[in-house]
């Protein structure tokens, strides 16, 4: 049975995770499967940030070619200068050509930013916004406010489609032939190249549209009066 750990995220600890989850996984016998949130962190704000980062990350890309570590996901809520563009973009349209902000070197990491298959990972697409807007319309109203502005208010994705947020495309259809190959004696060490096992995911949402689902939420909370229970709701 594969247990989720919860680690911390402030740098100092993260950087500690590559010394102690081989140990803890020897021991329990478990899988160990790792998520490290915010896990560029440290590429922003320290002058040699990237540097830090980057020996960081071959250590724990080593631990899973090694299979020290049963597999290592990285998260991130930045945009590394790569994502910002593709808000607007259109169905079938080429992807945006722009650096990233600073440069990842793990030869032996798949980058599923932009793979089809994720697509609709992140934010929301039309029809959720529509299913969560009815859902909260039938169980709580707006909130305090009168019956005569219930009824007038207008569904959420009318204010989405009059430009108050931009739909996002992530998905590069061209994402598999951008990939390295694994060759020589990481082969060995791997077993074959991993990309391949993501070529039979699902990719029929690749041309769906998802919106920043803080805008959505901030939007809900405009029309059903709900409170704002964070003072940095609009600094994140």
């Amino acid at each position: 049975m594969l247990k989720r750990r919860r680690i911390s995220t402030h740098p100092s600890t993260s950087f500690a995770l590559r010394y102690a989850s081989p140990a803890s996984h020897h021991l329990s016998g478990d899988p160990l499967f790792v998520i490290i949130r915010n896990f560029d962190e440290p590429a922003y704000g320290y002058i040699d940030g990237p540097k830090v980062l980057n020996e960081f990350l071959r250590f724990v890309e080593l631990d899973v070619m090694t299979r020290k570590v049963d597999g290592v996901l990285l998260v991130s809520t930045r945009n590394d200068g790569t994502i910002e563009h593709c808000r607007g973009r259109a169905p079938g349209g080429p992807m945006p050509s722009y650096p990233a902000l600073y440069r990842l070197e793990l030869e032996r990491t798949l980058d599923l930013s932009h793979h089809p298959a994720f697509q609709t990972s992140a934010g929301f697409t039309e029809d959720e916004i529509e299913d969560l807007d009815r859902a909260l319309e039938a169980g709580i109203g707006n909130g305090s406010r009168s019956k005569s502005t219930r009824i007038s208010s207008p569904p959420v994705m009318h204010r989405v489609k009059n430009g108050y947020t931009w739909g996002a495309l992530f998905a590069d259809s061209n994402w598999f032939t951008a990939q390295k190959t694994w060759t020589g004696s990481w082969r060995q060490g791997n077993g074959d190249d991993p990309s391949k096992w993501l070529q039979t995911l699902n990719t029929d949402d690749e041309d769906t549209a998802v919106y920043c689902a803080r805008d959505l939420m901030e939007l809900l909370r405009e029309k059903y009066g709900f409170p704002l229970t964070c003072e940095r709701w609009f600094e994140s």
